[in-house]
């Protein structure tokens, strides 16, 4: 995860009244956090341009991309994005579709600003996601 989710996911906890120290320390212990280089934020330009996204998520498109990753999210704005796997919602309305496409939904990460990277090839046994 870039860097700069720390700041949007501090930004959250704090609006929403929360304490963020336990919680960002436990997102730093599970999570390695990548710091933006030049090339990094010269393709997040590009790819905020081409998709229309917010830079902070360009930044984190970028970084997935860069580190050979495919970028994990519940975010719909990601959505037909090549390199994105979309997980689905757990809620009854998704359970659904799953009948519908034969996808297994998996909790989002809906409401998270910074999505998940994961290395291409890594992606569990079980079929939880599904391509953009």
């Amino acid at each position: 995860m870039p860097s700069v989710c720390l700041a949007e996911l501090k930004a959250k906890y704090l609006t929403e009244g929360h304490d963020p120290a336990d919680r960002l320390r436990v997102i730093k212990s599970r999570t390695s956090i990548v710091e933006v280089d030049g090339a990094v934020a010269e393709e997040a330009a590009e790819l905020k341009v081409r998709h229309r996204l917010h830079v902070v998520d360009a930044i984190v498109l970028a970084s997935s991309k860069a580190r050979g990753a495919d970028l994990v999210t519940g975010d719909k704005h990601f959505r037909g994005i090549l390199g994105v796997v979309m997980l689905l919602d757990w809620r009854p309305s998704a359970l659904s579709h799953r009948a519908e496409n034969g996808s297994v939904p998996i909790p989002s990460t809906r409401g998270a600003p910074c999505p998940l990277s994961s290395p291409r090839g890594s992606v569990p046994a079980r079929p939880p996601f599904r391509r953009a």
